[in-house]
């Protein structure tokens, strides 16, 4: 019998065919703008409102322009310092067909929400994006100073999440609604803060030889006390989860992040390659999403049997 036909070689060869294309997902960037779109569209159920078409599109290509730019940068350091790290080898591959992509998308980004998002919104997103490009340059020109006094984990999730409720938040009406998204965008970005030091712990080696800053690299002993700090947010969420104020929220949310938090504890004791650790662990953010979908499932499947 072929090798190719005997079931553990063909586990084998979808194993390295999935795990291709999870790496190709990374490297392109679209993990994160799915993630972002996801969790846009979860944060317009949790509050009630509705989103235009132009408001996904522009998150989307917000979001990607963000990663895919700053793998950009990353692609720039000397050759002695050059990560090994797949995305960014990648990046540094296809450098100039990437520059043009980006360019190019930059440019439809910009034109689209000149002609379809009105000037408030637009001076507050454009104050948003002026934030996070200065927070790049600073840490492209002093990249220890930038990323010792402030974290990046703290802000790569801080400007997710905010880029990620920028539309929903717009539409909202009325100070019960304002408390409630308040809720949601603490709970969001301590998923999003976990998925981040989750993954500077998995790449702390790599980060070291490069010479990169991250909690990890500047904590080591942090990374022992990962499978810790996810189980006092997991308890934590269920406090706020029996709390009166934040009682206001699904219980699908609640169950979809505390999911989350368990696929990134699992990931973390897993022997498999940390080069494939990251892009699971932005997928697992997905959970509250699915969670979320589940449930609009079940009140339809309940709704038909009625």
């Amino acid at each position: 019998m072929s090798a190719l036909f005997k079931p553990k070689a063909l586990f084998h060869l979808s194993f390295r065919k999935l795990s291709s294309g999870l790496l190709l997902l990374n490297s392109l960037s679209l993990d994160a703008p799915l993630v972002a779109v996801s969790w846009q569209n979860l944060a317009s159920r949790v509050l009630g409102v509705s989103l235009l078409w132009n408001e996904v599109l522009l998150l989307f290509l917000a979001t990607w322009l963000a990663y895919a730019g700053d793998r950009l940068l990353d692609s720039f350091p000397q050759v002695e310092r050059k990560s090994e790290l797949p995305r960014h080898l990648f990046a540094l591959k296809y450098r100039r067909r990437l520059a043009f992509v980006w360019g190019s998308l930059f440019l439809l980004s910009s034109i689209l929400a000149l002609l379809t998002i009105d000037i408030s919104r637009l001076i507050l997103a454009s104050a948003l994006v002026l934030g996070v490009v200065i927070y790049f340059a600073i840490c492209f020109l002093f990249p220890r100073l930038a990323r010792i006094i402030i974290p990046r984990e703290l802000v790569v999730s801080g400007v997710f999440v905010a880029t990620t409720l920028f539309f929903p938040l717009s539409h909202i009406q009325g100070v019960a609604l304002l408390a409630l998204s308040t809720y949601l965008a603490v709970i969001l970005w301590s998923l999003a803060f976990l998925n981040c030091l989750g993954i500077s712990c998995w790449e702390q080696k790599e980060d070291s030889r490069t010479g990169e800053i991250t909690l990890a690299t500047a904590f080591p002993a942090l990374c022992s006390f990962y499978p810790l700090l996810n189980g006092l947010f997991a308890v934590w969420f269920l406090i706020l989860m029996l709390g009166s104020e934040f009682s206001a929220l699904p219980f699908f949310l609640f169950a979809g992040s505390l999911a989350c938090i368990a696929l990134l504890s699992l990931i973390h004791f897993a022997k498999i390659s940390t080069r494939l650790k990251p892009v699971l662990a932005d997928l697992c953010l997905l959970a509250p999403w699915i969670f979320c979908f589940l449930s609009m499932l079940r009140s339809i499947l309940l709704t038909g049997s009625n």
